[in-house]
């Protein structure tokens, strides 16, 4: 932090990445601060303060990130993709929330000794500094430095493997995330020319085949694409795809269509051509800044290219012949070694997807599931309130691991019915207390509501009786505040959506259990179905402790809300999260004294 403040005062930046192969820090200042350029990067270096704060608000930052992409269909199937293809290879292991939540400062004070050396390290400078001035600052600043080439970590080659298909079970999914691909070769292969004119025909940039394919020709992705990932010793190349689940075993055969008419056909002349041009134009288009020349030199020495690299690479990649792309292709899509993963809802792919090529099904905690373990049943909704611990419970609101807000509920009971009090605040921008009323069945009788959003009030007012829904709402929309009366007809059993979290914990939860009810969206004036099932069992940590817990997916609505709710009574939500958001909800301490069973 003291470094990155030093560099921003006088108008740089300073960044540090982890890669396959290295720890990459750049440093981008003005020519006239040189001098203090090569003094910062030598102290971020072989100086790191790494205080207690600091690496702890790191930590929390980082497990935030780790657990929402293990939420999140394309991160987590890039995640499984690299396990499966590098099968016990190194450039294969992940970091976890555990693995981060166990790093110590001594750990990491414990790698800086071991593998920060100045033989093997690798030092770029571009901009305007001669060679005499550079070289005088780099032995000012990192004269000092001792210390051999550390040891180059053993790996060995990823286990051979037949093909199947991994499938990450993501309850209620209506899309699927496709990952197919294999490992390649070392970066300094010299097919590096051919496969990036492969990849442009297949699947990088506006217009390829996989769009065609997928997209065009028969609407089943809304993206797709292809990369190759290189690394020193072993790249790696993907295509994805982000499909309907209807479409997803149609999708997987379609792709390894494209990858055999490449193995086996040569590209026509008009699409090579416009192929080339495209990655010789692009590659140009990366080399127009300092910072970017000096990444793409430290890129090309890392992977062990010559220094001729950057000034051939567009001559080289004009002369790739269909024959050459041909000859790619084959070596990177071998029918035996690809790696097919797919996220979705396993209980409506596997059967599908299964005439493919064999299943492996597992959770997104990496727990082997079986078809039984997937397919929901579907159940009455019925409700258990005395499963509801009376007293008070509290849930912090964070966003990118900050602290933004808090929601306090409490249940209590009232002659025959059963009172569920819900205050919350976020930031400035929103306060609101909400009262629900259920009968003693879990039936529905009053919800009021009041607050501001954005400064503007809101007040809603609503009885449940007599098959209907009747009352009356102030919103507050884009446009602006909006009133509107309710006296809506409702056939059957109906949930008001600001009861669904108190009602959670009362159903008979039990994994793979679906409901699919009828709930009135009390803001917007109808009646939607929706459906909650029992998608995952996992463990995990929340400020008040950590609890074995149902997740519970709520579908139909805007966006999902996943609820986790513990196994054990009393029963309490001690997590919720919103897909395709940085914001969650986290049990914090109470008061036990405050909360009894009846």
């Amino acid at each position: 932090t003291e470094v990155t403040t030093a560099i921003e005062r006088v108008g740089g930046s300073f960044s540090a990445v982890a890669g396959p192969d290295a720890i990459t820090l750049q440093l981008d200042l003005v020519s006239d601060e040189a001098a203090l350029a090569f003094g910062l990067l030598a102290d971020a270096a072989l100086r790191p303060a790494l205080p207690d704060d600091e690496l702890e608000a790191l930590r929390t930052r980082s497990i935030a990130s780790f657990e929402a992409g293990l939420a999140d269909p394309v991160s987590l199937g890039g995640r499984v993709f690299l396990l499966g293809s590098y099968r016990g290879h190194p450039y294969g292991r992940q970091p976890t929330p555990r693995s981060v939540r166990d790093i110590t400062r001594a750990d990491l004070v414990s790698f800086h000794r071991a593998r920060f050396r100045p033989a093997g390290a690798l030092l770029v400078v571009v901009g305007d500094i001669s060679l005499a001035e550079a070289r005088r600052l780099a032995l000012a600043s990192f004269g000092t430095w001792k210390g051999l080439r550390p040891a180059p970590l053993p790996a060995k080659g990823p286990a051979p493997a037949r093909r199947s298909i991994l499938l990450v079970h993501q309850a209620g999914a209506q899309d699927a995330q496709l990952f197919i691909g294999a490992t390649t070769s070392a970066g300094s292969d010299s097919s590096r020319y051919a496969t990036a004119v492969l990849n442009r025909i297949l699947g990088e940039g506006r217009s390829h085949r996989l769009s065609r394919a997928l997209g065009r020709d028969h609407l089943w992705a809304t993206s797709a694409s292809s990369a190759f990932l290189r690394t020193a010793r072993l790249g790696v190349f993907r295509a994805t795809a982000q499909v309907t689940s209807e479409a997803a075993d149609s999708a997987v055969q379609e792709v390894l269509a494209q990858f055999a008419l490449l193995r086996t056909e040569l590209v026509p002349v008009r699409e090579l051509e416009r192929a080339r041009d495209a990655v010789t134009g692009s590659f140009a288009l990366r080399l127009q800044t300092a910072s970017q020349l000096a990444s793409a030199i430290t890129e090309a020495r890392l992977l062990g290219l010559p220094l001729s690299y950057l000034n051939s690479f567009r001559l080289k990649a004009t002369m790739i012949s269909a024959a050459q792309v041909r000859a790619a292709a084959r070596g990177t899509f071998a029918e035996d070694g690809l790696t097919i993963v797919v996220v979705g809802d396993a209980g409506r792919l596997h059967r599908r997807l299964g005439a493919i090529a064999p299943v492996q099904i597992f959770g997104s905690d990496g727990r082997d599931l079986t078809p039984a373990d997937v397919e929901p049943r579907t159940s009455a909704l019925t409700y258990n309130l005395a499963q509801l611990p009376v007293g008070t419970d509290s849930l912090v609101i964070v966003a990118q691991g900050q602290p933004v807000g808090m929601q306090v509920t409490q249940v209590s009971r009232a002659g025959d019915s059963v009172v569920y009090v819900e205050r919350s605040a976020l930031s400035t921008s929103l306060s609101q207390t909400t009262t629900i009323v259920f009968d003693s069945a879990g039936r529905m009788r009053q919800v009021t509501q009041v607050g501001k959003v954005r400064g503007q009030d809101t007040r809603i007012a609503l009885d449940y009786r007599g098959g209907g829904v009747r009352g009356s709402a102030l919103i507050v929309t884009r446009e602006g505040p909006r009133t509107f009366t309710v006296d809506t007809a409702v056939a059957g059993a109906v949930v008001d959506d600001n009861a669904i979290q108190a009602l959670i914990p009362a159903l008979p939860l039990a994994l793979n259990t679906r409901w699919t009810f009828n709930v009135f969206a009390s803001g917007e004036n109808l009646v939607r179905p929706m459906s909650l099932t029992v998608a995952d069992l996992t463990r995990l940590t929340v400020p008040a402790g950590t609890f074995d817990a149902y997740r519970v997916d709520l579908d139909g609505g805007p966006q999902q809300v996943s609820y986790y709710v513990t196994r054990q009574p009393p029963y309490r939500v001690v997590r919720l999260t919103i897909a395709n958001t940085p914001v969650e909800f986290l049990a914090v301490p109470a008061d036990t004294s405050a909360r009894s069973t009846p």
